[in-house]
């Protein structure tokens, strides 16, 4: 017999941003290769966020901080949301949720800003 098995899609893939940075949960960063590096980057013309990942070499790469299995990823950066906030994104003390979206062709994901 020939099986062909059923991939579950991640339907509950999300990004939380606050001031104090922001949380992922595991299966958007599965979507990246589960990676212990990450970049970060910011199109302000269409107010979309994207994440990618990369090697720990890399310059422009933050270390996610993994609490556990099955516990929601960490990107504590201040900094990245200053940087956010200075770019004109609203960043509330609240941690706001967004759904994101992957992009098999870039290997990465994103979010976009516009939506709720």
């Amino acid at each position: 017999m020939k099986f062909e098995w059923y991939i579950p899609k991640n339907k509950n893939s999300y990004i939380s941003i606050a001031k104090y940075g922001m949380t992922f949960s595991n299966s958007a960063i599965d979507m990246i290769g589960n990676p212990e590096y990450i970049m970060v980057g910011y199109d302000e013309k269409n107010n979309i966020i994207a994440i990618k990942s990369c090697s720990k070499d890399e310059r422009k790469g933050m270390k996610l901080n993994k609490l556990g299995k099955n516990i929601n990823i960490r990107l504590a950066n201040r900094g990245l949301t200053y940087y956010l906030i200075s770019m004109g994104v609203k960043i509330e003390a609240k941690a706001r949720k967004y759904n994101i979206k992957y992009d098999e062709k870039q290997k990465l994901f994103y979010i976009n800003l516009k939506e709720k």
